[in-house]
């Protein structure tokens, strides 16, 4: 095993301060085990994300805020931090992809090589209307699922690459089942890097960490 370990973290919760907190700490406490680590930050990259799932500008431009703020004063400065950028090409190449919309069955079984598109997406989706099954007739659900198919995949793609590039050994993301944290543990899974994904314990002062690709 490689010494010191390099992790790269990626949480685009930034909204939610006790999820936010969660990360701050997690981060620290990486540090303070002697890992070089990569944070990941989103600055209007992400379709949709857990805490602005239907990417309202104001929020986005909050996060945005919180993330300087904390980049500056609450992680620790040996901390590399990155922007979650999409490449020019990449977006070329995703934005004609079709996305198989005709039916629910064969969207939830739609993927990208390892990348379960369907179910991600499904999830935040679900979120969203609070229910447990959703209209592919309606216009509005049509265009979510096809903008947040192809941003899964475009971070999807930026993981693989990203994991690459730092040499990453152990990636954290949070919760983890939809299309804006998923793919990073999928892309480590594909690569053969540990994963791991974390939220709230059972109580205000732990984290739930586990070696798994989502939260149940």
């Amino acid at each position: 095993m490689r010494y010191p370990q390099k992790c790269l973290v990626f949480a685009p919760i930034s909204l939610w301060k006790i999820h936010h907190a969660e990360t701050i700490e997690l981060v620290n406490n990486l540090v303070k085990q002697k890992s070089v680590v990569y944070l990941i930050n989103c600055y209007g990259e992400l379709s949709s994300c857990a805490a602005n799932a239907y990417h309202n500008q104001e929020l986005c431009e909050k996060c945005t805020r919180i993330n300087l703020y904390s980049n500056k004063l609450l992680m620790p400065k040996r901390v590399v931090k990155i922007s979650l950028k999409f490449s020019l090409i990449e977006r070329i190449k995703i934005k004609f992809l079709q996305i198989p919309i005709s039916n629910f069955d064969g969207f939830l079984k739609f993927s990208f090589k390892n990348l379960p598109v369907g179910q991600l997406v499904a999830s935040q989706i679900t979120d969203n209307i609070s229910g447990a099954y959703f209209n592919l007739q309606d216009k509005n659900i049509k265009k979510q699922i096809i903008a947040m198919s192809k941003n899964c995949i475009l971070v999807y793609l930026y993981a693989l690459k990203a994991l690459k590039k730092y040499e990453i050994d152990d990636v954290y993301c949070w919760n983890g089942r939809r299309p804006s944290d998923g793919p990073f543990l999928y892309a480590a899974k594909s690569l053969n890097k540990k994963i791991n994904v974390f939220i709230s314990g059972g109580s205000t002062s732990k984290i739930f960490i586990a070696p798994a690709l989502i939260v149940t």
